[in-house]
């Protein structure tokens, strides 16, 4: 159906308003890229759809929760005006809310979760589109069954459900646990969206429930406004998200500033792990130097303890702030995987991503004193070549250098016979090493005779051209 344009006009609220999006594609082949863009688009859309249609609703429920909170104990740290201050805080203007569902079972112990699947609403509406295609309520029973004996009533945090609606990233859950005690039954409300852009953006000091936290944790401290202590507390508030400072117990909080408060060394990679049983989550906070606070180095270290801690899902927060950065990141408990804690993590990380020149010269300070640090640095940071780097462990370095000095000092090729320890390797700790320094190449059928006299059997070699060509070693 075809047809001419005849009157462009602003709209009005008389009238019902809609949204019309055109796309244009070229040189496309396969044409079921394009019936799966319908579909996906479809799906946005009815989600979309779900969301305006049920918005009047949801808000409804919101202010029944909201009046039924005298029946709700609270701990220290926060009350009731408060959270009711949050509730129209979020209300307003600063969360998205998405959907609705409330939850039932008769023990906090009890293993069976009850969905009430016909008071859903929004995209988590059982007869929906939305649920259909992504069984978000499943998704949530389980998160529930996890965290339905945490000692706080209402709960504020990120699930791994990624949104369907203004942004591609993962929604916040707002949950209530509210006893039903003519019932004998524990209901849990659960909302389901996303803060806001601009909420994001206010000041923590003045955000509902977050200023008690700050307040709760000053006052702990006994800092006096206007000390470095009071500043410091304040400037870790001001550069944490929002959504982080609002799902975190106080307690919680507490134990993570005063553990970046005890950080004395800017230039050193620092981890703090948290059980945090609540949630039954395991928080393991990274600092960096801002040098090393790259989004490479990011990636480096969330693989790398993701793989470590046995976790597929994860919830990342990155902290930047003016001298260093942090990383916080936030696994599911795994039975019979130990925690990531200690001083090794530290230097594991440290090895993960501190520059290969940086780690030479640390590891050289500890047996030399400054001077022959500083000589060994200069001789050799720029000299040995990057397969070498990238395959051998620092201390084998340091066992090289050792041994090229040796040949420098006493002119003669120098011979090291020692256990194969590299542990990736099929033949960890079942042949011999032997290292030849030299300053001419030695090539292998040369000293193979020689070797095979002496009852050596050579499975592989490997060799390392070190400085430049005028003036090298070799080790071999």
């Amino acid at each position: 159906m075809r047809g001419k344009i005849k009157d462009v006009h602003k709209p009005t609220g008389l009238t019902r308003n809609f949204s019309y999006i055109y796309m244009e594609f070229e040189n496309v082949d396969k044409e079921d890229s394009f019936r799966e863009l319908g579909k996906r688009i479809q799906l946005h859309t009815q989600a979309v759809k779900q969301v305006a249609e049920s918005q009047k609703t949801i808000f409804n429920k919101l202010r029944e929760i909201k009046a039924n909170m005298d029946t709700v104990a609270f701990p220290k740290e926060e009350c009731i005006s408060e959270w009711r201050r949050l509730f129209d805080w979020l209300r307003v203007n600063n969360f998205y809310f998405f959907g609705y569902v409330p939850f039932q079972y008769f023990k906090e112990d009890s293993e069976k979760v009850q969905i009430l699947k016909k008071q859903s609403l929004g995209i988590l509406a059982a007869d929906g589109l939305v649920e259909k295609s992504f069984n978000i309520l499943q998704t949530l029973s389980s998160i529930i069954n996890r965290s339905k004996k945490r000692v706080r009533p209402f709960i504020l945090d990120t699930v791994n459900i990624c949104s369907l609606i203004y942004r591609f990233e993962n929604l916040q859950r707002l949950s209530f646990k509210i006893k039903d005690k003519k019932r004998g039954v524990i209901l849990e409300h659960v909302f389901l969206g996303m803060m806001k852009p601009n909420s994001l953006h206010s000041y923590n000091f003045k955000t509902p429930l977050i200023h008690l936290k700050i307040k709760y944790i000053l006052d702990s401290r006994n800092s006096v406004e206007g000390s470095y202590d009071y500043n410091e507390v304040i400037r870790i508030f001001n550069a944490k998200p929002k959504p982080e400072l609002l799902k975190l117990p106080a307690d919680d909080l507490k134990r993570m500033v005063e553990d970046i408060l005890d950080v004395t060394n800017p230039t050193d990679i620092y981890s703090f792990t948290y059980v945090l049983k609540e949630t039954q989550k395991l928080l393991v906070m990274i600092i960096l130097p801002q040098l090393n606070f790259t989004d490479e180095n990011v990636k480096t270290i969330v693989s790398y303890l993701a793989q470590k801690a046995g976790a597929k899902d994860y919830e990342l927060v990155c902290v930047p702030e003016s001298k260093r950065g942090r990383i916080h990141l936030y696994f599911d408990l795994v039975e019979g995987v130990v925690p990531l804690v200690g001083k090794d993590l530290q230097k594991e990380l440290k090895d993960l991503i501190e520059p290969w020149g940086v780690k030479l010269k640390a590891r050289l300070k500890n047996i030399y004193d400054r001077v022959r640090t500083d000589q060994l640095y200069r001789r050799y940071a720029y000299n040995f070549p990057m397969y070498y780097k990238v395959r051998e462990s620092m201390d084998t370095v340091l066992e090289n250098i050792e041994f090229l000095e040796k040949m420098r000092k006493e002119n003669k090729p120098q011979f090291d016979l020692s256990r194969y320890d590299l542990v990736v390797s099929e033949f960890f700790q079942k042949v011999s090493l032997l290292t030849i320094y030299s300053k001419k190449k030695m090539d292998l059928n040369v000293i193979m005779p020689i070797l095979q006299n002496m009852g050596i059997y050579v499975l592989d070699q490997f060799t390392a051209r070190i400085g430049s060509k005028k003036k090298r070693g070799i080790i071999g």
